[in-house]
C-alpha cells in the first residue's frame, strides 16, 4: 500500500512539475486599436519606409504617440525631443530593422513582414497610456529584434 502511495505522490509531483516549466507568460492589456480610426496623422512630416505607405503612417504614429518637444526654459533655452517609455518606443525601431533584413536576406515575404509590424505598432499604440512596467523589463532584456517580436506576440490585447 505505501509503494503505491509513493508512486502516486511522485506521478503527482512529475506532473506538477511539467506544468511549472510551462515559462511562456503573456501580458495583458486594455486594446485601444479602435482609436486608431479616429486619430489624424500629420503627414506633412512623415517619411517614407520600405515597406510601404501604412507602415510608415504607423511609425509617424508611434512618433506623435511617444515622443513631444520640450521648448526648453530660461536656463536652458535648447529644445530638445523627449521620447516616454523609451524601452517601447525604441523596440519598434529595432523590430524594423530586423523585418527590413528578413525580407532583403529572402528569409520572409513582404506581406508577411507587413503583417507583423502592424500587428506589433497597433499593440504598441495601446500600450502607451498603460502601466508595462513588467513588460517594459523583460524588452530591456530582449536585445535581437526576434527576441522583441516574441515578447509582443505575448502580449494580449482585451
Amino acid at each position: 500500500m505505501m509503494k503505491k502511495f509513493a508512486l502516486l505522490i511522485a506521478f503527482v509531483g512529475i506532473s506538477l512539475t511539467g506544468f511549472a516549466q510551462d515559462d511562456e507568460k503573456y501580458y495583458y492589456f486594455q486594446d485601444r486599436t479602435h482609436e486608431l480610426e479616429t486619430v489624424e496623422i500629420d503627414e506633412a512630416g512623415m517619411r517614407s519606409h520600405p515597406l510601404g505607405v501604412e507602415i510608415a503612417r504607423k511609425f509617424q504614429l508611434m512618433k506623435d504617440t511617444y515622443t513631444w518637444r520640450d521648448l526648453g526654459d530660461a536656463t536652458n533655452p535648447t529644445e530638445r525631443t523627449v521620447v516616454e517609455k523609451s524601452v517601447i518606443y525604441y523596440s519598434f525601431k529595432k523590430v524594423d530593422k530586423y523585418l527590413k533584413k528578413e525580407v532583403k536576406a529572402g528569409a520572409m515575404e513582404e506581406s508577411k513582414a507587413i503583417e507583423l509590424l502592424v500587428d506589433i505598432l497597433n499593440k504598441g499604440y495601446s500600450l502607451r497610456y498603460q502601466n508595462t512596467a513588467e513588460f517594459e523589463s523583460a524588452l530591456r532584456d530582449a536585445k535581437k529584434g526576434d527576441q522583441i517580436m516574441e515578447l509582443y506576440n505575448s502580449v494580449v490585447l482585451r
